[in-house]
């Protein structure tokens, strides 16, 4: 087992007077192929993962948040589901560097609300609870779209592969922006082919359209005419 590409750089904390939250920012990457087994670095991805939903990566040294929200060593499955949720409802968000020497683009995760160690237990238990209900309705809906074989269980691969393609939408767009329309450009920055490239589109777009089946809102699709 091996994560090939997963890594955090060094948190970039931003403090404001007054202020409850700090964002933080750090960059992952890990691919499905790359989650087939081995407890140790399983543990540590799952961490990783669990240090962004919760907000304690770049918190400070005392902040009280931890696990308090309920997302720290379950399984990888519901900590990827938990960040997709955090993204969808606005408390996180992806962004996007490109990398001068392979011309590929990194993930950027910021958290919008580190809670403040001046916050009393009640106060805590009270911005938690909120965060909770607005989240876990999206990750009972994200379960059934993740849910690729109908067990009605979401194994881990199928969370990572489920959340590949959440972020390809704000990733690609992100690149066009950029790169513009040629097919062949951004293929490269999304370091695959142009045929993935062409797929990942398509699975972007059918994820959009059974999510607006269940009622999930806030996805649209992909409007790209495949230049190139």
């Amino acid at each position: 087992m091996s994560i090939k590409s997963f890594h955090l750089t060094k948190p970039l904390v931003t403090h404001r007077a007054g202020a409850r939250s700090a964002p933080i920012v750090f960059a992952g990457e890990a691919s499905v192929r790359d989650i087939e087994g081995g407890i140790n670095m399983k543990l540590i991805f799952l961490l990783a993962l669990a240090m962004f939903v919760s907000g304690t990566v770049g918190c400070g040294e005392d902040s009280p948040e931890g696990d308090v929200e309920g997302v720290g060593a379950r399984d990888i499955a519901t900590a990827q589901l938990n960040t997709v949720a955090y993204i969808h409802v606005g408390l996180a968000t992806i962004s996007f560097t490109k990398d001068s020497d392979s011309e590929s683009y990194t993930t950027l995760y910021s958290s919008n609300g580190c809670l403040s160690p001046h916050l009393t237990a009640e106060e805590r238990g009270q911005i938690v609870a909120e965060r909770r209900t607005k989240i876990d309705p999206v990750v009972t809906k994200m379960k059934v779209l993740a849910d690729a074989d109908g067990s009605g269980a979401v194994s881990d691969k199928e969370a990572a592969e489920f959340r590949r393609i959440y972020e390809f939408g704000p990733r690609f767009r992100a690149i066009k922006e950029i790169e513009g329309d040629l097919a062949e450009l951004i293929a490269k920055a999304c370091n695959m082919s142009v045929n993935g490239l062409r797929e990942s589109v398509s699975a972007y777009n059918q994820l959009v359209e059974r999510a607006e089946e269940i009622g999930l809102k806030g996805l649209a699709k992909i409007e790209w005419s495949g230049s190139g």
